[in-house]
């Protein structure tokens, strides 16, 4: 049987881009180069900024994420997954453009987050003001009997800075702003939501003594088991 290849529209950013990859060759049960995921990677960079157009402040980015879509599909692609949460307000217009499956960010975490911590947790949401805007995870966790910690608005621009750091490679230089945000959320969370693929790439530089469920993780776990499905 050929193997299944899994398309990545990343470049937002791509720093996150490559965590998850690295991830996937993690999370895989390969023991080979022949045996690891197949992927093809769109690292377009090109692509608008994503909070900036939610806030009305930007480029809309959707017509580069279906150009990215649109590559990947006439590569060969059998399924497409996006390296960033924020970029999923357009979910549902990227599986209306698409003749592929599409692997979701929000859907593998809410998957992952119920079996590692299953409600009632309160779960602290910790992202980009699009992600807020969007309210990519609010209603869904709700739904799922959870209940949800969302920051206030100088909670927000501190994780603005951060995220807008660790994208313009100063991972170093936010790490003091970093723990101090982690800090508010352990005071008031079960479990923090790391709802930004930049953000999961501090866990190389600090210890967050709260559990996370890390998103890039959650997706490239959702990757692996669609391309080991028979």
């Amino acid at each position: 049987m050929d193997k299944k290849i899994v398309g990545v529209i990343g470049g937002m950013g791509p720093e996150a881009t490559i965590d998850l990859l690295r991830k996937i060759i993690r999370c895989s049960n390969a023991r080979s180069d022949q045996e690891h995921v197949h992927l093809i990677i769109d690292d377009n960079t090109d692509i608008p900024d994503r909070t900036a157009f939610l806030m009305g402040k930007g480029e809309n980015p959707l017509p580069f994420i279906l150009r990215s879509a649109m590559l990947l599909q006439n590569a060969g692609v059998d399924a497409i997954c996006m390296a960033c949460n924020t970029a999923h307000y357009f979910e549902k217009e990227i599986k209306t453009f698409i003749q592929v499956p599409f692997i979701s960010i929000v859907n593998s975490t809410i998957t992952s987050l119920q079996e590692h911590f299953p409600p009632p947790q309160r779960i602290g949401i910790a992202g980009t003001k699009g992600v807020f805007l969007a309210n990519l995870y609010g209603n869904l966790l709700m739904q799922s009997g959870y209940m949800v910690v969302c920051p206030p608005e100088q909670v927000q621009n501190m994780l603005m800075d951060v995220i807008y750091g660790i994208k313009g490679g100063n991972v170093r230089g936010v790490i003091n702003e970093a723990e101090t945000l982690f800090e508010w959320y352990k005071r008031r969370s079960d479990v923090v939501l790391l709802a930004c693929t930049e953000l999961p790439i501090l866990l190389d530089y600090l210890t967050i003594d709260v559990p996370i469920i890390d998103t890039t993780l959650s997706l490239a776990q959702a990757i692996v088991s669609f391309c080991e499905a028979t």
